[in-house]
């Protein structure tokens, strides 16, 4: 069919399979491949994932342990995809409305030589955070790249955690599609996945990123809450933005302690 979209959706996955169940009930015809990544989910969960393979002849199941190394998950994922292009969605990320057509729009084949296009876009995500959908503040607004072509993105993902698709500007444009990402059950859930992702990116950081950390501890986190509720309006999301902003800057904190532990260790 003339134009007919080429997209390989890839899932990480870890033992969401209800969120990814229903992300991929959601996704339309149109897209060719759902390529779920599997960091060795439980059994019950896993076989779950198989039992909707079965049933969907787009979704491809690959098993790989992440290794605390989401850069090169990303990485491998598009070596197996079969797409032309590429979307990046978490199991915790819910496409909002108008998400596919906008989508659709952008991977459709052009022959109009007058339009420029361009290989990779940025998406926006906003954190749900307390029964509300964060539009300021480091959880919201986000533009994060997740759409690209395939093989001119592959080996360009970086940074073991807080990973990003490192493609060079000049090819990247901003699409209006909006996912929502809600990650949590309750604030302490969400403080044990900070203490988490603390833990693996100080793990990740050189000992020679380590230095100076007494007078980044004094600095780092006061700035990053000074920079998100007021410079980028977290005080317009009430007190779920002034508790966002605060656990940010919690875990800018608990970043750096751990990392000192570290050091303490080597």
């Amino acid at each position: 069919m003339p134009n007919q979209p080429s997209l390989s959706l890839i899932i990480l996955h870890r033992n969401q399979a209800d969120q990814l169940i229903q992300l991929c009930q959601n996704v339309p015809r149109w897209v060719e491949e759902i390529l779920i990544i599997d960091d060795y989910s439980e059994s019950s969960g896993w076989k779950r994932l198989k039992d909707q393979a079965v049933n969907n002849s787009r979704i491809k199941l690959v098993r790989r342990a992440l290794a605390g190394d989401f850069a090169s998950q990303r990485n491998f994922a598009l070596t197996q995809a079969v797409g032309e292009w590429s979307l990046f969605l978490d199991a915790d990320e819910a496409p909002q409305t108008s998400f596919w057509e906008i989508i659709l729009k952008a991977v459709k084949v052009k022959n109009n030589t007058r339009h420029q296009t361009k290989n990779f876009y940025t998406l926006i995500r906003h954190q749900f955070f307390m029964n509300q959908v964060l539009t300021h503040g480091d959880g919201g607004n986000q533009k994060i790249v997740r759409l690209g072509k395939t093989k001119l993105g592959q080996k360009l993902w970086i940074r073991k955690v807080h990973e990003v698709w490192n493609v060079p500007a000049s090819q990247i444009d901003n699409l209006p599609a909006i996912i929502q990402h809600q990650n949590y059950t309750d604030f302490f859930d969400w403080l044990a996945k900070l203490n988490m992702y603390a833990q693996l990116e100080a793990d990740a950081r050189s000992e020679s990123e380590s230095g100076s950390l007494i007078l980044q501890l004094l600095i780092y986190p006061l700035g990053k809450f000074l920079y998100n509720y007021l410079w980028k309006s977290g005080i317009f999301d009430g007190f779920p933005g002034l508790a966002h902003t605060f656990s940010m800057s919690y875990y800018s904190a608990i970043l750096r302690i751990s990392q000192y532990e570290n050091k303490l260790k080597s």
